[in-house]
């Protein structure tokens, strides 16, 4: 995080390079809407991947299932989660209405996340399935829309870096998520099960069990030691799914706090009329804060809008 922070401090203050030239597009932070599609982009990629990460700990821990039985149980969240992506893809260039989708998705997946905390060994795969089903589906409502959402807020000059912003906000979720959520794993399940098997396991044999390296030391267990450690387990992997409903919770209130534009995407926005300061004639000096004046006006529907940073008088033209 210290190395990001100095790259993007050195991106902001355009040390040794020019706004032309420069990797990261932060000026897109200066307006609400770009940073509101940065965050939600970020928590979409933390939300698809945590799930996969600890579901696979979970079936091998609570149904004794192998590798690969744990992958094809995790089909129903991968084919929700693929098919959502599509339809979304669709339906949202078509009619817009992105500010929905994005509302929609989160309710779904803070709903799902609440229940994904409460998995006990005991749960059964129906259960689990109708979870990922609803977790899958909204996901994919708008996992991948912040990609298309940023090219719709830019002049045509700047898709490029629109598509990098979102990307870098894709894989810091998805950094972010894994490694938050391995460390809630790691952190309340190793220290537990240890002061439980006590002497008798060195921290290394510990560490096999909880990750199940060697499924033999678990099985070495007496039947109530070994439920005592899968009961540790299971909590620590369902402490660390609470990241999808803090993740869904955020994308919601991003989503509520968007600029309301039903014809930001969709086929009424082709016919919008774009008038902006192309980026090359940019003045080099001066701070990135100014980039602000990139306004994009369009006329939809006869009525003005300011999709980069929309003006409180406009705000009433946005249905």
């Amino acid at each position: 995080m210290f190395l990001f922070f100095l790259f993007w401090l050195q991106q902001y203050s355009l040390f040794k390079t020019t706004r032309a030239t420069r990797l990261f597009p932060n000026y897109f932070f200066t307006t609400k809407d770009t940073t509101l599609t940065f965050i939600v982009q970020a928590c979409a990629g933390g939300i698809v991947t945590v799930p996969l990460y600890l579901m696979a700990l979970y079936y091998p821990f609570a149904h004794n299932d192998s590798a690969l039985q744990a992958g094809v149980k995790l089909l129903p969240l991968v084919a929700f989660l693929v098919i959502s992506i599509v339809l979304n893809g669709r339906l949202m260039s078509m009619f817009g209405y992105h500010q929905y989708w994005i509302v929609g998705g989160s309710v779904m997946v803070l709903v799902s996340g609440v229940y994904f905390t409460h998995l006990t060994v005991d749960s059964s795969d129906a259960i689990i399935w109708g979870l990922q089903a609803v977790l899958g589906a909204g996901t994919g409502a708008f996992s991948q829309a912040g990609f298309a959402i940023a090219q719709a807020m830019v002049e045509p000059s700047e898709i490029q870096n629109a598509i990098s912003f979102m990307l870098v906000a894709q894989l810091v979720g998805t950094s972010l998520g894994l490694a938050i959520s391995g460390a809630i794993f790691q952190n309340l399940s190793v220290p537990k099960a240890a002061a439980i098997l006590g002497s008798s396991f060195s921290p290394e044999d510990v560490v096999k069990i909880v990750m199940r390296v060697d499924p033999g030391l678990l099985d070495s267990l007496s039947a109530d030691f070994k439920r005592q450690v899968l009961d540790i387990v299971i909590r620590a992997i369902t402490n660390g799914m609470s990241l999808l409903y803090v993740g869904g919770a955020v994308c919601l209130l991003c989503g509520v706090f968007l600029t309301p534009n039903r014809h930001l995407l969709g086929r009424k926005t082709a016919s919008a009329s774009t008038t902006m300061t192309p980026s090359s004639e940019i003045p080099e000096s001066g701070h990135p804060v100014t980039d602000m004046e990139m306004h994009e006006s369009r006329i939809v529907d006869g009525y003005p809008t300011s999709v980069l940073g929309l003006p409180g008088s406009l705000a009433e033209h946005h249905m």
